[in-house]
């Protein structure tokens, strides 16, 4: 989970960076042996290549080959075979978690799938974004040690070599964050800068 809000969080940081939809592609539906009925059923007959392959090539954004083999034409989904007509939209059962914190963090489903596997794709408006909204902007201040009543704290530096952590800190006053010297160290960011800050 820590990974995922750190992702948004450097969203917030960078905003230019990003368009203001962000779109979530998650892993379809795989048997335990690791078959996909519904890249067997359409994917294979275009690619002559196997599912992993395929996977392997997008995910380090070799695309071409995609809209170099598809279909120009619709693909009637009834006339698919009943297995793979029922995995679309379906995520894989090791991807239930992850489909559950961005739901959470304000993304909806859409009638887009992956081609892949027909995993379902998600999408939201960054603004939308619930880390988005609950991201504050505070100066670090150090003190040598925390009450006892000190929050957890996502912070992350503003640096685009970006660092997040969860870090204990003091209330906040007005613009000020305080927390304890090794904080510094895990964000790389020295008393005085700029952070953003979410209770957890």
């Amino acid at each position: 989970r820590l990974l995922s809000l750190a992702r948004f969080s450097f969203i917030k940081a960078f905003p230019r960076r990003f368009d203001d939809d962000v779109i979530a592609e998650l892993r379809g539906f795989l048997d335990p042996e690791g078959y996909s009925p519904f890249w067997e059923a359409v994917g294979s007959k275009f690619f002559q290549r196997d599912y992993y392959t395929a996977d392997v090539l997008s995910g380090i954004g070799e695309k071409d080959f995609i809209e170099a083999l598809l279909p120009e034409f619709p693909i009637y989904v009834d006339l698919l075979p009943f297995s793979a007509q029922d995995c679309i939209g379906k995520v894989h059962p090791q991807t239930e978690p992850a489909l559950k914190i961005l739901l959470r963090e304000g993304f909806e489903k859409t009638d887009e799938v992956d081609i892949f596997d027909a995993g379902p794709i998600v999408r939201a408006r960054r603004e939308k974004l619930r880390t988005w909204s609950a991201l504050r902007r505070a100066r670090i201040r150090l003190v040598p040690s925390l009450p006892e009543t000190a929050q957890v704290c996502l912070v992350t530096n503003l640096s685009l070599d970006f660092r997040a952590s969860l870090v204990a800190a003091a209330s906040v006053t007005g613009d000020i964050l305080t927390v304890a010297p090794e904080a510094l160290a895990q964000l790389e960011a020295g008393e005085g800068q700029e952070v953003h800050y979410m209770p957890l």
